[in-house]
This record gives C-alpha cells, structure tokens and sequence, in this order.
C-alpha cells in the first residue's frame, strides 16, 4: 500500500510543508521543538510529523515560533521530505501527531492503531492546467490529459469528478499517464501535451515557467459544484494519538486551537509563511509557496464539522476500492471531540 501514500501525498504532500525556526537536519527531515515552561527537563514531549509542501505550511508558525503549546510539554516538529514515512511513523508510535492524507488516516483506523482524527486542514490542491482555449471541465471532451498516479486516490478524484460533469474516463477523455507529478509537469512545459492534471506548488511553477498556460480547472470547486454538497473534498487531516488524547487532553486542545492560528497566520501572511516553510522544507523555495497559498484551500475545521464531507468522500473512494480507506467506513470513535 505504499505506493498510495506517496502518490496519494502528491496532492496534499507535493504541497506545502513545515515551518521555519528549527534546526536543520542532515538527509530527508527537518525539526523544531519548543519547550514548556518548565525549570528542569520537561515531563513529557510530543512529536509532530508532517509531509513536505502545503501540511508543513499549515505549521509552519507555530515551529517557526517554537512557542510551548502547554506547560512541562516538549514540541517536537519534523518535515518528511518522504511521505510515505507517515504511516511508518505513527505505527510505531514514534509519532504523536500528524498531519495525512485522509484515506491514510483510515486505514490506520482500520488497522488498530489508536490513531483519531481531530480534523480537515487542506481541502485539495489539484488543478487542470491547458495552453488552448478552454474554460470549463466539458471543454475536455475528446482531449488528452498529462497526469500522473493512476488507479491511487488523486487519479480516482477526477475521474469520479469527470464521471459526475458526463464525461466517460478513456472514453470522452484520454489520459496520459506519467510516473509522477514532476514528470507531468516538465512534458506539459515541453509541449508534449494541451492538458494537465497538478498540484500546489507545481502549478504556480508551471504557470511561471510556461508562459500563455492557465488554470482551466478547479478541481475543488467543480467537486463542490458536483459532489462535495456544502463543501470540497477534505484532502489532508490531522490525526492525534488516543493515548496523548487520554494522557493529555489539555495539551491536544490547545495545539488544535494554535494550529488554526497558524493556518490562518498562513493565508494572511503569504510571503512570511513561504519563507518560513522555505527554513524547514528542503529544497522548495518560499517565492512559489508564497505564490501558491492562495490555490492551498488550507483551513482547519474540527473533526465533527468535518465528518459528512469526510464520509462523502471516503464512500466514494470505497466504491473505486475498498483498500482505499482499509477496507470499511470509521465508526463513531475515529472521530476526536473535546468531550472524550
């Protein structure tokens, strides 16, 4: 299942990381740590993991700040330039908090693991961009789209999207798939295709390096047109550790509450949040996440608020392949509430 972690990361995790004010560390990850306020050595630390692009900007004030969270707490932040570490991390129990794909915090869910989810942060990153003269998704009839991941998760959300416009995946509309969202990028700039399916920051790239492209297509707004009701599809959540739930309750309420301050800090302040993901995040350049924040869709909203855009989203993933979300819907107890 790896492999749906890493492209299914391509949307969420190809798009906006941590945060800047910590340490640099040697291969994949960067971290940060605050500190309660506490004399000696602190009576417990909490680790948080996230992926690399738009998750890691959902944080990055608060590691750039690296402002305790709650008294006797140690906040440790990291940045996993390799998605699919995620699921690794959190099974081993290395890893206390996390931000992941959604269909990732199901099936941990599914396998046992305590894992819950205390919300929504990033409600999809994807985009379809075209050289011609196009203006709506039913323009798409009879083309031929550059995209990557086929059969994972992002795959599945257009196509399901396609289906819902009337449009028949391999039929009315050709894909031509690529092993990954780089490589989809660099054949749309080289003109070996009109039409291409990317995420945030890649998208603010292209537009910068391929003059007379354009966005054509909001993934998120035609799925909220189309199948989303009230709202997007909830791409990327935070999940909490059951035993820091029950150890600490304290300390999980106020790094939700932080954590929208943080996104929203983000949103308002576009150039400062690029530069201080830009500090964490190896090798991603804060001019293009400061660019591209707008298109991130990021906003916390709690798991209950949450739930019904969630279960709309799980359930059609579930019909494409019940292994996307580990093989049944979450019951009542995946979802976090203060009053637990």
């Amino acid at each position: 299942m790896k492999k749906h972690y890493v492209i299914a990361f391509l949307f969420c995790c190809i798009t906006a990381m941590l945060c800047a004010g910590g340490k640099k560390e040697p291969a994949t990850a960067a971290q940060a740590k605050s500190a309660g306020n506490s004399s000696a050595q602190a009576a417990y630390t909490v680790k948080v993991v996230v992926p690399a692009n738009a998750p890691a900007i959902c944080i990055a004030k608060m590691a750039s700040d690296a402002a305790a969270v709650a008294d006797g707490a140690v906040t440790e932040y990291e940045v996993l330039q390799a998605p699919d570490m995620l699921q690794a991390r959190l099974l081993s129990g290395e890893a206390d908090i996390a931000i992941v794909p959604s269909n990732l915090s199901a099936i941990l869910y599914a396998k046992g693991t305590g894992v819950r989810l205390a919300g929504a942060v990033v409600w999809g990153i994807l985009y379809g961009l075209t050289s011609e003269s196009v203006n709506s998704i039913e323009d798409l009839r009879g083309k031929t789209i550059i995209t990557f991941g086929r059969g994972l998760t992002p795959d599945v959300t257009v196509r399901e999207l396609l289906n819902a416009y009337g449009l028949t995946p391999d039929k009315d509309v050709i894909f031509n798939y690529v092993q990954s969202g780089q490589e989809a990028a660099a054949a749309f700039i080289s003109g070996k295709g009109s039409f291409v399916i990317l995420p945030e920051p890649m998208v603010s790239m292209v537009l910068t390096k391929k003059p007379g492209s354009k966005v054509f297509l909001d993934v998120q707004n035609a799925w909220k047109e189309k199948l989303g009701g009230d709202s997007s599809y909830p791409q990327a959540v935070v999940v909490v550790q059951k035993k820091l739930i029950e150890n600490h309750p304290d300390y999980v309420a106020r790094f939700l509450a932080q954590l929208e301050q943080s996104i929203n800090w983000a949103k308002e302040n576009p150039k400062q949040a690029g530069e201080a993901t830009a500090k964490l995040q190896k090798g991603i350049q804060a001019p293009l996440i400061a660019k591209g924040i707008s298109r991130m869709n990021m906003q916390f909203v709690n798991a209950e608020q949450t739930r019904p855009a969630l279960e709309r989203y799980f359930s059609i993933l579930y019909k494409a392949d019940p292994k996307f979300i580990g093989g049944a819907m979450p019951q009542d107890d995946f979802y976090y509430t203060t009053a637990k």
